[in-house]
């Protein structure tokens, strides 16, 4: 009766677009985005994105908010996926826009391997626009976006190998992913690096079936919810 609830899973784009709009700029000046926060970033705020939040209220200003410095989860936090996403939308067809986009405004929250999440997906979503093929190829492109050291293109490549390994058996495949980056690894349920592997699986047992997508995106759990919205 009181309406839908919102959280952070989509306040911070939805505002951002807004006033990206309003004042004319793809780049919202970071002193401006702490002004916007403290306006409208009070509540349903978590993790990295609630220390960012914190730390505007003791004089930071991104990217010191999201520096691992100051930033006790922007490190891993999954900010650097669901928070970039529209940035890709807006970008259609054009990836190195999309990727800095996603770049510029997950520094607000996380640093060092969320970043290559948010170049990854922003990428992703932007070349998927104009993309009429198999959704594994849009995959491999989006990944030269990304540093080939880097741990998001090792967990893609892994998802896409599991897949491979178990066509038929997506449970298998999830497994080979827990076991590697949660168990072995270390990596938390609400990374960008366990929650980008589940979401590869996604897609590509989807196959480009949008509900069966989504079904797969909630099936594989960690943190489902940003995984079937990104």
């Amino acid at each position: 009766p009181d309406g839908a609830r919102t959280d952070d899973d989509n306040d911070f784009e939805l505002t951002h677009l807004y006033f990206m709009d309003k004042e004319n700029t793809l780049k919202i000046p970071y002193n401006r985005i702490v002004e916007i926060w403290k306006a409208n970033m009070n509540t349903g705020i978590w993790v990295a994105n609630k220390n960012a939040r914190d730390l505007m209220d003791k004089g930071f200003i991104p990217p010191a908010t999201g520096s691992v410095e100051n930033n006790k989860d922007a490190s891993y936090n999954l900010s650097g996926q669901f928070c970039t996403e529209s940035y890709g939308m807006i970008a259609p067809g054009m990836p190195q826009t999309a990727a800095g986009l996603g770049i510029y405004y997950a520094h607000i929250s996380v640093s060092g391997e969320p970043i290559q999440a948010a170049q990854f997906w922003t990428t992703l979503i932007s070349l998927n626009t104009f993309n009429t093929g198999p959704v594994e190829n849009v995959i491999k492109k989006a990944l030269s976006a990304v540093d080939t050291a880097s741990v998001m293109a090792e967990v893609v490549q892994d998802a896409i190998n599991a897949y491979h390994d178990n066509t038929k058996d997506w449970k298998s495949a999830r497994q080979i992913i827990y076991k590697k980056w949660l168990l072995e690894r270390k990596w938390n349920g609400n990374s960008t690096t366990t929650n980008g592997g589940m979401l590869i699986l996604a897609l590509l047992y989807g196959n480009g079936d949008f509900y069966n997508t989504m079904q797969y995106a909630m099936a594989l759990g960690l943190d489902a919810d940003c995984n079937a919205a990104t």
